[in-house]
């Protein structure tokens, strides 16, 4: 038997033989689209057996077999219509929606989806997702109701692209209970360090309450700041950290959590100091401050991410960062940080020092204010403030005697 015809504006074929008319079984070939599918299943009176379905779909192919039960009522001659009671007749019909067993594997590329599912995956293509994904899945249950179905979900692949950033060797474990689905967990090496995510999605509660927790380690700068197009051209060193949160859907103002970070073996910030004046002193080390490490925690919550304890370091001198910095409003949030400056003079070689480079070495620190930074992302306004004259004096900056002993 054949078939053929028009589905969605698109052409299709169905042909296949059935046997055994009172417990059909049926072999059939479809095309359709993109699609093209062959399929072995039996018929009784209240399911299909699907013994396998594999075929291609796009650049694809995939596998699938399982069984589909009907409710019972629904092979039942239909009653006469009558009242509904106690507003059910939207459950009765969601209830009447077949019950499924199925397991399903193959592969598809990313960069196909949103043309071959327009109105699933229309906004893959707007993340730029690129890359064979291999899929291995099972679910049971209602065709219809996601609280009553179950369903266990693995996706490979080894090189994905997705909003620029190009991820290696990617493995994600989803699961669905209900309405509870779970990230089990999800790993991908990412500019040579490896990354990884896993959380919990409620979309029975009103506020589509989850909870998630990410992780990096080793990931290199560079390739960081690049793919995020930041203007950082000397930036460089490795990246790990933490964070651990929970929110309600999309709500920006609902996120909050917690989360350490780590910089190694880096060049985070690179800025002169005394220049060529460093070598006239005899203190070579302060021509230049180059920042290579930097550790710290922060917190989420309110619209804001605070920080008290963030520190850039170099063998110079220490920047200590406070203070927080709004993001509902995106980058015309206000922020308000504090930079706490600290040289490390005592890492200067004594014999390295001129006698006056002595004097600037052991008081230097004392010299150094804070700098404040105000207004919004986008309109930042810094402002530098020095240590009172009371304060410099209280920490003995200046001994006079000591002075006049360098120079006579």
């Amino acid at each position: 038997t054949e078939v053929r015809g028009e589905f969605l504006e698109k052409p299709f074929s169905l042909e296949g033989s059935v046997v055994n008319f009172a417990q059909p079984e049926v072999d059939a070939r479809l095309s359709w689209s993109e699609l093209s599918a062959e399929a072995q299943m039996a018929i009784s009176s209240d399911r299909v057996q699907l013994h396998t379905v594999k075929g291609r779909i796009g650049s694809g192919q995939f596998r699938l077999f399982g069984e589909i039960a009907w409710p019972h009522h629904l092979l039942q001659p239909p009653k006469a219509a009558s009242p509904p009671a106690n507003g059910l007749e939207g459950r009765d019909q969601v209830a009447g929606w077949p019950q499924a067993n199925l397991f399903a594997e193959g592969t598809v590329l990313a960069q196909e989806l949103p043309r071959l599912w327009p109105k699933w995956f229309s906004e893959v293509e707007k993340h730029g997702a690129q890359g064979e994904v291999s899929f291995r899945g099972l679910m049971e249950g209602n065709l219809k109701q996601p609280e009553a179905r179950t369903a266990d979900l693995k996706l490979t692949s080894p090189s994905f692209q997705i909003q620029g950033f190009q991820l290696k060797q990617m493995a994600v474990h989803l699961k669905q209970q209900g309405n509870q689905f779970e990230l089990a967990s999800a790993r991908a090496q990412y500019a040579e360090g490896s990354l990884r995510l896993s959380g919990k999605l409620n979309l029975g509660s009103e506020k589509k309450s989850w909870n998630a927790r990410l992780g990096m380690e080793g990931v290199r700068l560079e390739q960081l700041a690049s793919d995020l197009k930041w203007n950082a051209r000397n930036l460089a060193g490795w990246l790990s950290g933490e964070w651990e949160g929970q929110g309600e859907g999309g709500n920006l103002a609902a996120l909050s959590g917690a989360g350490d970070l780590r910089i190694a073996g880096a060049q985070i910030l690179e800025f002169p100091l005394l220049g060529d004046f460093a070598g006239f002193l005899g203190l070579p080390s302060l021509r230049k401050i180059v920042f290579q490490e930097a550790q710290g925690t922060f917190l989420l919550g309110q619209g804001k991410i605070r920080t008290k304890d963030l520190q850039l370091r170099s063998p110079q001198a220490t920047l200590t960062i406070l203070g927080e910095g709004g993001f509902l409003q995106g980058t015309d949030s206000p922020i308000h940080w504090r930079i706490l400056p600290t040289l490390s003079p005592e890492l200067i070689p004594e014999e390295s020092r001129s006698k006056i480079g002595k004097i600037i070495a052991q008081g230097a620190s004392y010299l150094i204010g804070e700098v404040r930074i105000m207004g919004t992302w986008k309109n930042p306004k810094r402002k530098f403030l020095s240590k009172p004259v009371t304060q410099i004096l209280n920490e003995q900056l200046f001994n006079l005697q000591d002075i006049l002993r360098e120079f006579f």
